[in-house]
Order: structure tokens, then C-alpha cells, then sequence
């Protein structure tokens, strides 16, 4: 085989195929760990934004949940609003109806009264012994809307204006005042 040239040019011509094909597998071989390494990176960018998307969602939970629990509070800009609002003529009576077992209702309306009488207002607060926790929520309440007070609009609108959720209502439990701030259990 060594001696013939026939054989020798055979066996060349059967390398150059070997080296042929080994390059094309090399080629076959390096675009495949090209198209792998590419889907490899695309799959982890997608599960790294599934799970930036999760977490987000939890920290989204969980600020909802500490709102939830949170003790509600006026903030100094509700207070303030409310004051400079309050603070004009007519000056009102109020009383502040909250819950008697409910220390968070208690609080509030103790917020509330500071914001009354430093705007110059007549105000108090009243305990009631609530069961079930029936009021969630702010409400105005009003005994006759025919007869309210000058001051019944202002005072609404500027709840409304220092952001507070307040609902008004005709009630003819209205404690001394025409009308009360009932400072419910928390919604």
C-alpha cells in the first residue's frame, strides 16, 4: 500500500475526506453550542424577569397587607389641609363618634379633634359601644339635611380635599351636635 501510488493517492483523498468531515462536524458542532448558548440565555433572562415580576408581586402584597394593618392616622398634610380649610368662618360644633372597644377607632378620632379645635372649632369625642363592628369607614352624619349647619358643606368638602373617604348620611342617631364624624371600625 505504502509503494503504490494508486493506493497512496486513495488513501490521501480518504484523509482529505476525514479532515473534510471532521471540519464539518466541527462546524455542525460549534453552531449548535451557538444556537444552545442563545436559547440558554434567552431562557434565563425570561425566568430571571418571571422572578423579578414574582417578587414585585410580593413586595406589592405585602405593602397591601401592611396598609391593611396599619393603624389609620391623619398625615401632617391631611392635618394641615384640614386646618387651613376649617380655620375660616363659620366656625362649627362637632362631636366625634367612635368606637369605645376599638383602640385604632379611638386614636383617629382623637386626630380628628386636635385638627377641630386648633382650626378654632367646638369639638368632642364620644365613645359608643359598637358590636360587630357595624360602621367601617368615615361618615358625616347629619340628623336633617334641611336644617344642617353653614358649616355642614365646608366641612365635607374639605375632608373630601385632605383626601379622606368620608360618606355623608341622614341619621337620626346624631349625637348632640347636628352633625357627628363617626370614625368607624377600619374598612
Amino acid at each position: 500500500m505504502w509503494s503504490s501510488i494508486e493506493s497512496l493517492s486513495r488513501f490521501k483523498t480518504v484523509l482529505e475526506m476525514v479532515v473534510i468531515a471532521s471540519g464539518l462536524i466541527t462546524a455542525v458542532a460549534a453552531v449548535g453550542i451557538w444556537l444552545v448558548s442563545n436559547k440558554l440565555d434567552q431562557l434565563k433572562g425570561i425566568e430571571e424577569t418571571v422572578k423579578a415580576a414574582k417578587a414585585a408581586e410580593t413586595e406589592k402584597a405585602l405593602a397591601d397587607l401592611q396598609q391593611k394593618t396599619r393603624d389609620r392616622r391623619l398625615t401632617p398634610e391631611q392635618s394641615a389641609t384640614l386646618k387651613r380649610l376649617l380655620d375660616v368662618e363659620p366656625k362649627g360644633k362637632i362631636v366625634i363618634i367612635c368606637a369605645s372597644n376599638n383602640p385604632e377607632s379611638q386614636q383617629y378620632a382623637a386626630d380628628f379633634d386636635a385638627v377641630f379645635r386648633s382650626a378654632g372649632w367646638a369639638s368632642r369625642i364620644q365613645d359608643v359601644m359598637t358590636f360587630g363592628g357595624s360602621d367601617k369607614g368615615l361618615f358625616l352624619d347629619i340628623k336633617d339635611p334641611k336644617a344642617a349647619p353653614l358649616y355642614t358643606e365646608p366641612l365635607y368638602k374639605a375632608l373630601l380635599e385632605a383626601g379622606l373617604e368620608v360618606q355623608p348620611r341622614t341619621s337620626l342617631m346624631v349625637i348632640d351636635e347636628p352633625i357627628n364624624l363617626v370614625v368607624g371600625h377600619k374598612p
